[in-house]
Parts: C-alpha cells; structure tokens; sequence
C-alpha cells in the first residue's frame, strides 16, 4: 500500500502531491475535520456584545449629528457628531473580525492536510496561495499521538 489516506480532497490531494520530491512516498495523510473546530466559536462569547455595544454607539453617536430633536447647540452637534460616530467605526471593524475568525478558521482547515513522507512530515495549505511546511525526520525530537473517539487524536510532534 503506498499511502495511508483519510478523508483527503482530491483537489487538495492533487496539492500535496506536487510538493514531494523525486524518490519520496507518502505513509501517511489526513485533512482536519472542520466542524471539530467548534471551540474556535467561544470567542463569540466576547464578539458579539463587542460587536452590538460598538454597534449601539455608532446609532446613539449618530444622533448627535442628526440633532435628534433635542435641541443640542450647533458647535456641539457638528464637532462631537462628527468625531464619536469616527471614533466607533474602529470598533465595529475590530468586532466583525472577531466574528469571521472562527468561520475563516473553518475555511483553512478545508484546504489544509497533513502528511507523513518516509523522509518529512510536511502541512501544506492550498488557499488562494500554496503554503507549504515540512519538518524532515530526522531534525523531529519524539513524537506523541494521543487517539480519541471517532478515530480522531492529536500528534505531538
């Protein structure tokens, strides 16, 4: 058997492949499950009242510049509604951010594998640009793998 292949995308596959030098077989490959990924969404917890209160002070901020009926004074209306509605934007972007990163880190694990050669242990991830990693045999200090439930485990290296 040449390979030991889990659950790889052929597309992916096709990646890895060209990374091997001449002379060099795969023992071993596997991509990682994304929906295992669900711990990446506790940063939810955080993002989204971030994201709501950033939110709430863009609206609140903005009736300063409307007036919002309350008789503000002109200087004040113009200089605050002006520089708090700016002040907030920032924190908007930093909160919609928080809240694409688990999703964005769904994503690079579609297009990561992982694999074992008889020379390296290498990662490459086949995005909009190829990155590809590998660490050679012999450079590695021991090696741990732990298996779960599911087949699943994590690999020390």
């Amino acid at each position: 058997m040449d390979r030991l292949n889990l659950m790889i995308d052929p597309a992916i596959d096709a990646v890895l492949r060209a990374e091997l030098v001449p002379g060099e077989q795969f023992v071993w490959s596997v991509q990682p499950n994304p929906s295992k990924l669900y711990a990446a969404f506790a940063i939810w917890l955080f993002a989204i009242p971030w994201t709501v209160f950033a939110l709430f002070w863009e609206v609140m901020a903005s009736f300063l510049l409307w007036g919002g009926g309350t008789g503000t004074p002109d200087a004040i209306m113009y200089s605050f509604g002006i520089v708090f509605p700016l002040f907030g934007l920032p924190f908007i972007a930093v909160g919609l951010y928080m809240l694409w990163m688990p999703i964005a880190a769904m994503r690079k694990a579609r297009q990561t594998v992982f694999a074992l050669t008889d020379r390296r242990v290498l990662r490459v991830t086949a995005g909009k640009t190829r990155e590809a990693t590998s660490v050679m045999l012999d450079q590695m200090g021991p090696i741990d793998v732990r298996t779960g439930r599911g087949g699943y485990g994590t690999l020390r290296i």
